[in-house]
């Protein structure tokens, strides 16, 4: 057993490492290819290409609310988006590279702490390899079989190379925001807003009536990352029917802008995954996904095209290590959705903690100071930790 775990975590730690390298690739690839970007801009010889500020509105008609760009606000709207890819990429290297380099460097023997990290670069990295494999299975074996050859619109084919490699990295933040944002985030944080305005006349904290920061942090539901195991169960049930919903509205865009019906399945999957990153690690993360999805043409382009066999080649090698170590992580997260989606609607359960936690049962000094044996239900981890009052599991941060 032992070295089963050791085997997959080596795989891991590949996965992992191609994954920041495919990372840094895509944003040197990109800035590369900015000016080719910037002059098909300013020479204004294509009428269909421009920038647009997309706003989704699936209640009732028109479906979208577009302001088209061009000129130079177009060219200030390509400058903004590169600030937060920037933004995006620094956030990740200040905040999360001393838990991913952690994370690396923890013994092979445990594997699953690493699979938990609570660095986004892992988290993010693992989902998107898991989705490398499904498309490879997807696209090349299974429309295959029932007679389809996948390919993109004609209309999208049509357009300009420096705009389809434009079209693709814009999609990732407007899409984000006018899926992720507005049909899970502003629901939750509609929702908490009206618990905690409802909470405001009945509770005191400290005999001091709650104030206006109380009901305002309500609106850091509309950045994501807030809802996890040991959130309200409304919120967790709340959360689960809004990451189903997004995902088959952002399948259905699909459909209706790409004209076939296959493209409904992988971007209903792709829509999953990326509801799930925003509820748990917020749209930054869901940003780089569907960015990192998105962007394996721009590795195509700066290295030569298709008339280079040589790049062709090399990002196609790339492309089945990364799917093919997604197969392990496919599976695992196929498990985790599993529980997301089953564990809210279950009845909480009752005695986790036992009398493991100290010889006597009670618990340890000051809140944080120190670990104790637990049976976790969710992650199978045994170690827990008594923080702000309450006994939290060690890894996946369950309250027990």
């Amino acid at each position: 057993m032992r070295g089963i775990r050791t085997f997959f975590s080596i795989l891991w730690s590949g996965a992992i490492l191609l994954f920041i390298a495919y990372l840094a690739a895509v944003l040197i690839a990109f800035f590369y290819l900015s000016p080719s970007i910037v002059r098909g801009i300013l020479t204004g010889n294509c009428t269909r290409c421009l920038g647009a500020l997309l706003l989704v509105n699936p209640f009732w008609e028109p479906l979208f609310l577009v302001w088209l760009l061009s000129g130079q606000s177009f060219l200030l709207w390509l400058s903004i988006l590169l600030g937060l890819l920037v933004g995006i990429y620094l956030y990740l290297i200040l905040f999360h590279g001393r838990s991913t380099y952690g994370a690396l460097r923890l013994p092979l023997r445990r594997l699953s702490d690493r699979l938990r990290s609570e660095s986004v670069i892992i988290t993010v990295g693992q989902i998107f390899v898991a989705i490398l494999f499904f498309d490879l299975v997807y696209f090349t074996l299974f429309l295959p079989a029932i007679g389809i050859q996948p390919e993109s619109p004609a209309s999208f084919r049509e357009l300009p190379e420096w705009y389809q490699m434009y079209g693709l990295v814009e999609a990732a933040f407007t899409e984000e925001i006018a899926i992720r944002v507005v049909l899970i985030g502003a629901p939750l944080a509609l929702g908490s807003l009206v618990i905690r305005l409802f909470q405001t006349s009945r509770a005191s904290v400290g005999g001091r009536p709650r104030g206006i920061g109380f009901v305002a942090s309500s609106l850091k539901y509309l950045a994501g990352g807030q809802v996890n195991s040991t959130s309200p169960r409304s919120a967790q049930i709340l959360g689960v029917v809004l990451i189903i919903l997004s995902a088959a509205f952002f399948g259905y865009l699909h459909v209706i802008t790409w004209g076939v019906l296959w493209k409904f399945v992988d971007t209903f999957v792709g829509g999953l995954a990326l509801g799930y990153l925003f509820l748990r690690k917020g749209v930054a993360a869901s940003i780089l996904l569907h960015f990192s999805i998105n962007a394996f043409s721009l590795l195509l382009t700066a290295s030569g095209g298709e008339d280079s066999i040589l790049s062709v080649l090399l990002i196609g090698v790339f492309y089945l290590a990364l799917a093919a170590l997604g197969a392990g992580f496919f599976f695992f997260y196929l498990r985790e959705s599993g529980r997301l989606l089953l564990k809210p609607l279950l009845k909480p359960s009752k005695g986790i903690v036992t009398k493991r936690l100290s010889p006597r049962g009670e618990l340890p000094g000051p809140p944080g100071e120190s670990l104790f044996r637990v049976d976790c239900p969710d992650c199978g981890a045994k170690e827990a930790v008594y923080e702000e009052g309450v006994v939290k599991c060690a890894a996946c941060g369950r309250r027990l």
